[in-house]
């Protein structure tokens, strides 16, 4: 089971804070990040392509939802954009293909990378027309990734996963997909949202096919006891 590295909050430390939590989980077992353009309005993976990580540190990288590009990857930034540059920093849906295109592209050159480990479709309701033009996207940049699927929670997900016939499809989402029992057995899911649950040893992982969990502490002395 992979572990893997949560960022989506990095962006509200300080870049000293930054480096030691990185750091931290890079020296205790995790070895994939998960990022997104919206992190940090582009901030985080600025910061991520910034530490010259080796190329064995893999990362994922998502297309769909789309906020207002960092210039750099400075907290300060960040803040300054949230306060005054509300709309621009609003989070918002985004289907159009050239978007997909740009916001993966831009990905690509902030981590300073040719390929990720994971392309994921990052909609907050999945359709079957999305669905339909993310095939698309995928072949286009086939050369770029390992591995693609999408990411949401799994009430937005529910509605339109179980009608897609793929069984190499990733699903990363959220731990009550557990209790689905429809889903095909064959179909290769990574958990979000798990850390209060993993503290708290409540997930039962022996009810479906679990290709790892994504987890994100600030705390160094949680990250050196996750254990799986």
């Amino acid at each position: 089971m992979r572990k893997i590295f949560g960022t989506a909050s990095l962006h509200r430390f300080s870049n000293k804070s930054r480096y030691r939590i990185i750091y931290t989980a890079l020296n205790n077992g995790f070895s994939q990040f998960d990022t997104a353009g919206v992190y940090g309005l582009g901030a985080t993976n600025k910061y991520l392509g910034s530490l010259g990580l080796s190329r064995d540190v893999a990362f994922s990288a998502k297309i769909g939802l789309t906020s207002g590009n960092a210039f750099t990857s400075s907290r300060v930034e960040f803040l300054l954009r949230k306060i005054i540059l509300v709309n621009d920093s609003r989070i918002r849906e985004d289907n159009c293909y050239s978007n997909w295109q740009h916001q993966f592209e831009t990905q690509l050159n902030d981590l300073r990378v040719t390929k990720v480990q994971r392309l994921l479709l990052h909609e907050r309701l999945l359709t079957l027309d999305l669905w339909q033009l993310f095939q698309r996207f995928k072949k286009e940049y086939k050369d770029h990734f390992e591995e693609c699927g999408v990411s949401a929670s799994w009430a937005m997900l529910r509605p339109t996963i179980c009608k897609i016939s793929d069984e190499k499809l990733l699903i990363q989402t959220t731990p009550d997909i557990l209790s689905e029992t429809k889903l095909k057995a064959q179909k290769n899911i990574i958990l979000y949202g798990i850390s209060r649950s993993l503290n708290n040893n409540s997930i039962n992982f022996s009810k479906k096919k679990i290709e790892g969990v994504i987890y994100f502490s600030s705390k160094l002395f949680r990250i050196k006891n996750f254990l799986l």
